[in-house]
Parts: C-alpha cells; structure tokens; sequence
C-alpha cells in the first residue's frame, strides 16, 4: 500500500529544475565599485585588471572554520559594502527573479528576494572546487550568480542535485549581455578553471517569502489529489500490529514522505519548498484535509548500515568521511572509499524540529518505524554528510554506515494526535492530562491516561528522567491512586527522585505508605543497567525530603540506607582484599559511597543507624585502612561544618586512627641491616609462601629461583601489585629458566617517607580533634 502512494507521488513532477541560466540586457545595469569607478560593459581588461588588484582572497567554510587555501578556491572577492547598484537594475532584477522563481518550480504564492553579497573576480587558472553554499538565514534557499560580460575563457559553472548535472558556460566572447544563473542552495557546485582573461560575478543570496499567510502553495491536478487520497485512506485503514503488548491491532500510525531537496532548521518551512517537493507536499496538503489528518514538515536524519564489498586487496581500515561543512561545503575529492554497496542490512529514522501547517514548530523527536516511510529517492543515491566503513577483518567488518540529512512531510489520523504525541513527547501527554484532572474532567483524564500507559515505559524511556519526575509526580498525586502512581512512576528510576523532585516523591511515599515507597525502590534497583552510583550523590537530599515528609517517608529512608549499608559493607570488603595499585582506582568510590552514606544518616536523623556505620568504618579489620580513613576524614573537614561532621558520629574511628598512628610514630626506625618486607598479598598458593619466607627474611637479599613461566608471571603480578622495592628479571639460561628477585635499597626510603607521613596525619587529627568528637 505504502509503495502505491509512493508511486503516486513520484509521478507529480514539477516543470521546476534545481539551477536555471537566462541574459538580460546590461543596460538595465549600472555598477559602481569604490576604488576603481563606474564600471562599463563589457568589461575591459585593464578594469577587470583592477578589481582583480583590488579584491581580496576569497575565504570559505571548512566544518567549523572559515580559511583560506588557494588549492580549494582560488579568487578575489570584493565585499557588498564597496559595490553600488544604480539604474533601472532594481526593476530589472525584479523581473528576472519571477522567471526564476517559475523555472525553479516555486509555488505562485512565494516571492523571491535577491541580496547582494559580494563581488568575485576569477583571474587566469583561478577556479573554485566542488562545494554546497550554507542557507545563511531563515529564508535563503539559494543563490544568483551574475556574470558580467567580459573577454575570457573557460570558468563554466557546473551545478550538481541528486546526481543530475547542468553546466552554465556564462556569457561568451564579445555579448554584452549579462548572463543570469541560478540554483538552490542545496546543490553542488564548482566554477571551472579560468583560461585565460577575467570571469567576473555578482553573487546574490535568494531568500523566498510567502504572499499569504497560508504559506506557498502549488497547483496539483484533481485527479491525481484523489487517487493519492484514496491510497492514503486505504493505508491508514489496514491494520499493523502495534507492538505494544495487548494493544489493539490498528492502522500504521503515520505516513512519512521524504522530500528531495535538502532544508536546514532555519529554512524548513511550507513556503520555501523546493521544486518537485512543494507540488508533492501540497497534493499531502490536500489529501490531509478531507481524511482529517494532521500534517507536518520535519527533519529526517537517517542511518543505514550496509554489507559491502571492499577494494582490490580485501582488508580495510576504519574509514570515517565527515562531509558537513559551515559556510560552504567543500568536497575535498574523497569520495566513497575503496568499497562497493552490496545489500542493506539496518535503516534507521528520527524526526526532528516538525512544522505544522500553520507554521507553528514543535521540538518533539519521533523515531518511527521504517513500514511507516516512503519516498520517490533512496537515500543511498544521494550523498551522505557522514560515512565510517568498517572494512574486512577475517571474522567480521565489511560493513559500512552512512548517514544523510533529509527533510519529510509527516501525517497522521487527527483522531490518534493525542496518543501519537504522547509517545514522541511524554511531558507533554503529562500536562495534558493534570490540565484535564483540575477542570474537573476526570473520566476523560483517566482515558487520557489509559492511553498513556500503553506506550509509557519505551516512550519516557528516551526522555530524561529528573525532567519527566516532578510532573508525573504531582499527577501521580492528584490521581491519589496507588496502583496508577507506581506504573507513572516505574520507568523514571530512583535517580530522578533525588533532584529536584525528592520533595514531591517523600510527600507521596508518605501518602501512600512506606511499603509502597519500598516496592518502587526494590524495582527500580532490579533494572537492567541499574548503576547506585547514578543517585547516590542525591541520597542525603533524599533523606533530608523524606524525613521532613513525615514517619512513613522517614521508614523508607531508613531502610533504604541500611540496606545501602550492606553495599558498602561488601565494597568494603572487596577493597581490603586488593592490592596496593588496584586498591587506589577504587579508592576514590569507596570514599565517595561512605562519605554519602554518612551525609544521609544525618539528614534522616537515623542516630541508630548512623551509629552502626560509624562502627563499621571504623572496625581494623572491616572497615577502612588508616590511610584511606584519614582521607575521609579530610574530605569531610573540607566539606562540612565541625557540627555536622561530630553529628556523624565519627569519634570511633578518629580515636582508632589515633592510636593506630601513634603506634607506628613511636615503633622504631627500621635497622641499617633489616631487609624484611610485609607482603600484603591474600594468597595462601605454594608460590606467595616462598615468596612471603624470602621478604621477610632481614638478613636475606636476594633470591634465584628456577621457577615455569606462568608461575614467574604470578610472582611479578605479587610484587608489582603490592609496589614492592623489589626488582624481578628472568636469567633465560637453562630450563626452567631463573627468575632472580632482588631487594631494592628504596626499601629504607620509602619507610622513612611513610613514617613522615604518619607523623604529619597524626598531626592533622589532634589538630581536628574538635570537628569529630564531642
């Protein structure tokens, strides 16, 4: 059905085309440049000789800069601001610009705009390459390109759209004609190289402007209007599955026609359609009415994946092409790459910045299924912005992705608005709905919100979630429906409940109990790809929400950090068991969850709970390593006032810190002759025993021990882990070969750094003794 209205459409062709050249008489024309004078025509050689001297390089746009490299475009320009246009020019201009506007296949109710932009003078082998002007503002769709006659040779404009091209030789030897060329703004074009003598443009942009408010239109045969609307009715009443669980089976849910042309967010709209697109979105247009659909224009980005066949040596590299550029976009020769299309393997669409027929915009982004789109080109014929190609690599690769920008007419059944919107836009269904709940129309509301349900979870799922909670969660209030509540509330997470919506969410587990709150929170965490660390920075607001919500909400806390607890009980225990150099990757994570832990319980004044934390910090075997707990200690000195950091009740562990240093502190240095070392190493395996008997032998330096190559390589894993000064080289003599472990005398440096740095924590800690205990 889809392709019979895709045939429809094709066969309504505009008598436009993408670039048209016409003459007019030079004497409609009188040109003044500052310094150089009254230009007259044709022009001579020795004036076109100075507005050469007088013009500057040309820049363009490459991406996200402006520069200059003569390889590219190689031309003088002289700005709009030294150039005056005088004579009947205006009139004349006018004029051509309505040939223009019919030959570019532009609707009747659309005027067309020319604004002069600057002058260019292309010299002796001057030229520009292959390039695509950016639409600059909201109405340019185009370009005018005014030759001047003069004496010279080639310089041919060859404009390129959709892989058809036109060339436009300009004005030849001795015409005193001025040589008209125009061409949308999305085309492809390169001004040939110069042989010999001075090409010589006025360049103009072309913006379009509606003679209504009902935008530009274009005539569409009534017959072909019908037939299209008779496919669309009929596509619109076959039924699809919708993919949604128990849904009901009913029509696709839009018709998406890609367009031909290219269009930026600032010139999409119906006025400034191009060519065969504005006689093709106009017939949509008339279709729409009698079947009482909403219609749309919309950016359409779209992915495909292809299976290809690479060059003539069968491998590849990555191959990643970036064609998008700024002001003008330079095609740089590189095409392709070395492969060739075979089949296509995925397509994918999203749709953008949609346009209503009023011309009101929306920001929604809808990506609909592929069944739901037609078009009269593929877009594997056009050229993409962005290509990677992924070439054979013995098991998998040839495969390339392409990305385009393309533009779309979207439509829909009026009577699915609601449901369709609410999927692309969630928040938006949301305040619909509240905004029915306080008029009083509650049964309405609540079919609204049946509605909702259905596509809720993938629908919100691409939404941010802190966003979408306060409002679903004032819904969920207003609802005052348990059950209802918890499926608004089920797919946003427990992270959009620590922002800004903590508050609301405390003041509904304590409307709604507790064990309510509890389910949620148990669902949430069971979730694919739950991460704690995504919400437990906002735990301590949480908790400060849910105790001021009252004693239920307070319940939920509590049991929430409690259950917290556990986690940091097993990350606890998981950080001991490391050695040195991995220990200090996570370091930083156990710090940070402790650290919130702590904040919360103070928050939730759960002086119980706050308690047995404190204990577990501070157990020597359990909790924190000296080290790693003067950290933390330091970093909520740094964070918190002293009555904060005392209400964490902390004193334990301060005072095990203290005794702990002071120990060390007072233990006595290490002998000139003692060369034990502490192997810190959890393993009991044969190889740790010998290696742990040779480090703690003082009097022992050095060890040869003829030991396989996986057992050598267990033993630089132990030494290196635990950053041991002890060096490990293999003797490759015999077999096995010799592993020769030798104790480095950074031992004694690195004791005697270590005890200045016990020395220097302990300090700290007497210092701060008042910010950690009563």
């Amino acid at each position: 059905m889809i392709d019979e209205i895709a045939e429809a459409l094709a066969a309504l062709n505009s008598k436009g085309t993408f670039a048209t050249g016409l003459t007019c008489p030079s004497s409609e024309l009188q040109l003044r440049v500052e310094g150089v004078g009254p230009i007259h025509f044709p022009v001579s050689s020795a004036t076109a000789k100075k507005l050469a001297k007088l013009a500057q390089p040309a820049l363009f746009g490459k991406r996200t800069r402006t520069i200059y490299d003569p390889e590219v475009r190689d031309t003088g320009e002289i700005p709009a601001k030294q150039i005056r246009v005088d004579g009947c020019w205006a009139r004349a201009l006018e004029l051509q610009l309505e040939h223009i506007r019919r030959r570019l296949g532009l609707s009747a109710e659309t005027r067309l705009e020319a604004k002069l932009d600057k002058l260019l003078v292309y010299g002796p082998g001057q030229f520009f390459a292959p390039h695509q002007d950016s639409e600059r503002s909201n109405t340019m769709i185009g370009t005018l390109v005014v030759e001047l006659p003069s004496s010279h040779q080639g310089g041919a404009v060859v404009v390129e759209h959709r892989g058809a091209k036109r060339t436009f030789s300009g004005a030849r030897r001795g015409n005193s004609e001025l040589s008209l060329l125009a061409f949308y703004a999305d085309c492809r074009h390169e001004v040939k190289r110069v042989e010999h003598g001075y090409r010589i443009t006025l360049t103009y942009q072309l913006h379009a402007h509606a003679l209504s408010r009902r935008g530009g239109t274009a005539a569409v045969r009534v017959p072909a209007v019908e037939r299209l609307a008779e496919s669309v009715r009929a596509y619109f009443a076959t039924p699809v599955s919708s993919g949604y669980g128990s849904a009901p089976l009913e029509g696709p849910d839009r018709l998406i026609y890609l367009l031909d042309h290219e269009y930026s967010e600032r010139s999409l709209a119906w006025n400034r359609l191009k060519n065969g697109d504005c006689v093709r979105a106009q017939a949509l247009r008339e279709v729409a009415r009698p079947l009482d659909c909403e219609i749309h224009l919309a950016l359409a980005d779209v992915h495909e994946n292809w299976a290809c066949a690479d060059g003539e040596d069968g491998y590849g590299d990555r191959y990643d092409e970036e064609n998008e550029g700024d002001e003008d976009d330079v095609d740089e020769g590189e095409e392709e790459g070395d492969y060739e299309l075979l089949d296509l393997l995925d397509t994918d669409l999203e749709l953008r910045h949609l346009v209503a027929a009023d011309g009101s915009k929306a920001n929604a982004r809808i990506r609909p299924s592929m069944d739901e789109v037609c078009f009269a080109r593929a877009s594997h014929e056009l050229k993409p912005f962005r290509t990677e190609h992924e070439g054979y690599m013995g098991n998998y690769g040839n495969t390339v992705d392409r990305w385009y920008h393309r533009a779309a007419v979207v439509l829909w059944p009026r009577a699915r608005s609601f449901f369709l919107r609410a999927k692309a836009e969630p928040s938006w269904a949301i305040a619909q709905i509240a905004r029915l709940l306080r008029s009083g129309q509650t049964e309405q509301a609540r079919q609204r919100l049946a509605e909702v349900l259905i596509i809720w979870e993938q629908s919100v799922r691409g939404a941010d979630p802190a966003v979408a909670a306060l409002p679903v969660l004032k819904l969920a209030r207003e609802l005052d429906d348990a059950e209802l509540a918890a499926r608004l509330l089920g797919p946003l997470g427990l992270t959009a409940m620590t922002g800004a919506a903590a508050e609301t969410f405390s003041e509904s587990v304590e409307h709604f109990g507790p064990e309510w709150g509890r389910r949620l929170v148990v669902a949430w965490t069971a979730r694919p790809r739950y991460d704690a660390s995504d919400w437990r920075p906002g735990f301590a607001r949480l908790g400060g929400a849910l105790r001021a919500a009252g004693e239920s909400a307070r319940e939920l806390g509590i049991w929430m950090l409690v259950e917290d607890m556990e986690s940091l009980r097993d990350d606890l225990a998981h950080f001991q068991e490391e050695p040195s150099r991995p220990r200090r990757s996570s370091e930083r994570f156990v710090l940070e969850h402790a650290r919130q832990l702590l904040e919360t319980a103070v928050a939730l004044d759960a002086s119980r709970s706050g308690d047995e934390l404190a204990r577990l910090l501070a157990d020597p075997t359990e909790g924190l390593p000296a080290a790693t707990a003067v950290a933390l200690l330091k970093r909520l000195a740094k964070d918190f006032r002293p009555a904060a950091t005392r209400a964490m009740r902390l004193a334990p562990l301060h005072e095990r810190l203290v005794r702990e240093l002071a120990a060390q502190v007072r233990s006595p240095a290490r002998a000139d002759d003692d060369w034990s070392i502490a192997l810190k190493r959890r393993c009991d395996c044969e190889l740790c025993v010998e290696l742990g008997q040779f480090l703690r032998a003082p009097e022992q330096i050095e060890l040869r021990w003829p030991v396989s190559a996986e057992k050598r390589q267990h033993v630089h894993h132990a030494i290196d882990d635990d950053e041991l000064p002890v060096s490990h080289q293999t003797e490759r003599r015999g077999s096995p070969y010799t592993l020769v472990l030798k104790k480095l005398p950074a031992l004694f440096a690195c004791e005697a750094k270590a005890r200045a740095e016990h020395e220097a924590q302990l300090a700290w800690l007497e210092k701060n003794r008042g910010r950690f205990v009563e």
